[in-house]
């Protein structure tokens, strides 16, 4: 009678359960696959989408404004429709006034070897500005080219932002249409200068890079977290106890209420 023959032992374990399953969650995969199979960073990858579907959700909260951050807002969606605030502060269309409007950027009027001071005057006073064109030769130019063409005149001075305390952050002018968005028409690229965001710098436009044009603001006081941030051309070297009398043209909720002082007229002068 012929012996059976004995199967080693491990083999033997194997046929006595044909019937078991790879325990897929267990097996280790090479290379990358390991660590994207990884259950610890798939729960990792499900919170940051979450928490950031709630952030999308909560523009408001997120952006709010603040006046250590700016925004020093400027925009070319702004209609070319002047107001006024009537005597109950409402803000109305002026019927028999056309904002003026340019189809380019003015051409280079100014020479940058050359030195530039401005005089804006208004009802309190004026106010004296020595310009930068070295620094940021585009937007003095079309500062200059404005000015001369007596854009600035009979434009108010705005509130678009206030400090946290309910102070004045900056005087900003330049805006026909009186809204905190108007443009000549218009834009020119954001420089990059040094000048630091101080008490009496002159400043253009907003953050992004094509939003400078005609507006310009000057501040009222000093804010280095904006060094940087915003294209600074001039500085005011005189009148800046004027520069603080100045009633400005309330524009923080898009509504102009109240009223604020004009720029009479900004005359230039070079050496």
């Amino acid at each position: 009678m012929a012996r059976r023959r004995q199967l080693p032992a491990n083999r033997s374990r194997r046929r006595e359960r044909p019937g078991q399953e790879i325990d897929k969650f267990k097996m280790e995969l090479p290379g990358p696959l390991r660590v994207l199979t990884n259950p610890k960073l798939f729960i990792a990858l499900s919170v940051i989408f979450v928490v950031g579907m709630l952030v999308g959700l909560l523009p408001g909260v997120i952006s709010s404004p603040n006046a250590n951050e700016g925004p020093i807002a400027q925009a070319n969606e702004a209609p070319d429709v002047p107001v006024e605030v009537n005597a109950e502060g409402t803000a109305v269309p002026v019927s028999t006034a056309v904002a003026k409007r340019y189809t380019a950027p003015p051409p280079m009027v100014i020479d940058a070897s050359k030195t530039y001071t401005a005089t804006i005057k208004t009802g309190k006073g004026d106010i004296s500005v020595e310009l930068y064109p070295q620094a940021a030769p585009e937007a003095v130019n079309a500062f200059v080219f404005l000015a001369r063409d007596g854009y600035y005149s009979g434009t108010p001075f705005m509130e678009l932002v206030k400090n946290p305390d309910g102070s004045k952050f900056y005087a900003q002018a330049g805006d026909p249409t009186r809204t905190g968005l108007g443009t000549p028409g218009f834009s020119i690229k954001k420089e990059q200068t040094a000048r630091p965001f101080a008490r009496g710098a002159l400043g253009m436009g907003g953050s992004a890079e094509n939003s400078n044009g005609g507006q310009f603001f000057i501040s009222f006081g000093d804010y280095p977290a904006l060094n940087g941030k915003y294209t600074i051309f001039g500085q005011v070297v005189g009148g800046l106890d004027v520069l603080d009398r100045l009633s400005l043209l309330d524009v923080t909720d898009r509504t102009p209420t109240g009223s604020g002082d004009e720029v009479q007229s900004i005359e230039i002068s070079e050496s």
